[in-house]
């Protein structure tokens, strides 16, 4: 038996030997792969949880404290006709030509919008949410 790797790990010596390193490091890999799958449906679990928190007239403050910074953000306008897509409940809500702002959030399962606009004559940092919904991730409008 020939040993063929020498580490320290922790003050103790560990020997891996030469016919059984294929094994180690097929072995780690799997360990690997099987945390990171495990780390991201958790935080797709967390990102699910805080996203049914957001409420409408939340802060936009409020809104970063409990799903982070978006990773899409959009400012468009209500058409007067109708809306095709994530945003087509927006013409029910919104009268036509006002101004909103889209965040977006995504997990490997679900892509979350939380919209904000004006109630008054307020500027764009004092928006509040008036709408949010979520959809399968890769949806297709």
């Amino acid at each position: 038996m020939e040993l063929s790797v020498l580490d320290f790990v922790d003050g103790r010596m560990m020997w891996i030997l030469r016919r059984h390193r294929f094994r180690f490091i097929i072995g780690a890999l799997v360990v690997f792969a099987v945390g990171y799958r495990c780390v991201t449906k958790l935080a797709a679990r967390e990102l699910r949880i805080a996203f049914e928190e957001v409420v409408v007239t939340d802060t936009r403050d409020h809104v970063r404290t409990l799903l982070g910074e978006p990773v899409g953000r959009g400012r468009s306008h209500v058409h007067g006709g109708f809306m095709f897509g994530p945003t087509e409940g927006l013409s029910s809500i919104l009268p036509p030509g006002t101004s909103y702002e889209q965040w977006q959030w995504s997990d490997e399962r679900n892509t979350y919008y939380v919209w904000f606009a004006p109630t008054g004559q307020e500027p764009p940092q004092e928006w509040l949410v008036v709408a949010k919904c979520h959809h399968p991730t890769g949806a297709v409008f």
